[in-house]
């Protein structure tokens, strides 16, 4: 069953009970205000029957003529009593010695009453003051006589007219929910269709705004989950390409040169055991990045300790005093000494490590590496700074991403596979430590480390 059928299914019966519910309770309301309407119009109506009689009765002009007339008028069975015994009855001529030719034949017109039960009329006792002749009259009418009245012509009218109300309202409501199922269904047909897209790796439009903002935001999200999803595709084709390039490489170089030894074509000389040795690294270096990247898949395991971060630091850079030296760069340091931070040293090695290696491989020839380690507002502060190639705006939100390299054709000739900086971010994050970076193409780089003392 599509959504539009299932929409039109449950919400015809949704309109047929509510419809249902808004008749009965309509019917409902009309029977009780019409019956306290009666009721009012009756108790009105005997008010003037019972003053009639009396007046009838004080001028000793009470008889059956003229009480089955009043009866026959009021539509209603009179009985008048004097103290207990009845004196005059509805379609009882013996009830009275005054009753006349003329009120026997006026018993024609009443054989609507004179057909009925009297058990099966409500009576209603009034008592009569001021009079000798008679002490209560008790008035019956009966729901069949009134139903030929005027009022039960009304209450029928009143149904027939809610009923034509709930058909035209089904009708109605049945064509906005049919246009309305439309308008539902058409949306997530199209996000269906998205989503189909996605999963066979095609080119994805984002869809025209349509009425309900759900549905907009929904295919947005869509769509931005499909440009992450082609994203992720280049980077992983791209991880293949370098992956392959950077094994190619130093295995070329290996076998050659074994292949060399092996054929007597080259003698073993150190120098050429070094280049062997130096391609080993190369590929030493490049399963680590590995396993670094494994270990960015899972959780990161911190162990902190307070320690000097100055002192740290220092060791740190000492380690590139040879390479500064062949590529003439210029190393400044302004390290406040004895800065404590509560870190994981071999884990903060890993980030200073990356940034300085960085700081060197992308530097001018003759530029100048700026290492600053200093404290303000209870947190300690770590920029690195050269004066190298920069980062494009167009790069710099995703240089963290795992992956990725602003210039690929730097990544051929520089070797790493673009998660060095993701592995810094990793890191920081998991020290509760914030790092930035800001640069400028052409002019230079600098990372921002900001950690809590």
């Amino acid at each position: 069953m599509s959504f539009s059928q299932y929409l039109k299914k449950n919400m015809t019966r949704v309109i047929i009970v509510v419809l249902l519910l808004v008749l009965v309770i309509v019917n409902i309301g009309i029977k009780l205000f019409f019956n306290q309407y009666l009721n009012q119009k009756i108790e009105a109506n005997d008010s003037i029957v019972i003053e009639t009689i009396r007046s009838l009765a004080e001028a000793n002009d009470l008889n059956y003529s003229n009480f089955e007339a009043l009866s026959i008028t009021n539509n209603a069975y009179i009985i008048a009593y004097n103290n207990g015994n009845i004196i005059l009855e509805t379609n009882n001529p013996n009830s009275n010695a005054n009753s006349s030719a003329n009120g026997r034949g006026m018993m024609g017109r009443f054989k609507v009453l004179s057909s009925l039960d009297k058990s099966q009329l409500t009576f209603r006792e009034y008592p009569i003051s001021g009079s000798d002749r008679l002490t209560t009259v008790s008035i019956g009418r009966s729901m069949e006589i009134l139903s030929d009245s005027d009022e039960g012509n009304f209450l029928f009218a009143i149904n027939a007219v809610v009923i034509v109300v709930f058909l035209l309202a089904f009708l109605l409501l049945r064509m906005l929910m049919t246009r309305l199922s439309k308008a539902f269904s058409e949306p997530v047909d199209a996000l269906v269709d998205q989503v189909d897209q996605i999963a066979n790796h095609h080119a994805l439009s984002p869809l025209p705004e349509g009425h309900f903002i759900e549905f907009n935001k929904l295919s947005e999200t869509l769509f931005d989950l499909n440009e992450k999803l082609s994203y992720q595709e280049q980077l992983r084709k791209r991880l293949t390409s370098d992956l392959a390039h950077e094994l190619k490489n130093p295995l070329a170089i290996l076998s050659s040169h074994i292949e060399a030894f092996l054929d007597g074509v080259w003698q073993p000389t150190n120098e050429r055991l070094e280049k062997c040795g130096d391609e080993i690294k190369r590929l030493t270096n490049l399963i680590n990045e590995l396993s670094e990247l494994t270990a960015l898949e899972g959780t990161m395991n911190i162990e902190r300790a307070p320690t000097n971060l100055s002192e740290l630091l220092k060791n740190v850079l000492a380690q590139y005093d040879a390479v500064v030296l062949e590529k003439q760069l210029t190393l400044s340091d302004e390290i406040q000494s004895s800065v404590t931070v509560a870190l994981d040293p071999r884990r903060m090695v890993q980030v200073l490590i990356n940034l300085m290696t960085n700081a060197v491989k992308y530097a001018r020839e003759s530029g100048g590496v700026t290492v600053r380690l200093f404290t303000e507002n209870n947190v300690a502060v770590l920029e690195i700074i050269d004066d190298g190639i920069g980062i494009s705006e167009a790069d710099l939100p995703h240089i963290f991403e795992r992956f990725y390299r602003a210039d690929t054709l730097r990544g051929k000739t520089t070797g790493g596979l673009g998660i060095g900086l993701s592995i810094v971010k990793a890191i920081c994050d998991a020290h509760g430590f914030t790092i930035h970076v800001d640069s400028v193409l052409d002019v230079g780089t600098k990372f921002t480390i900001v950690m809590p003392l």
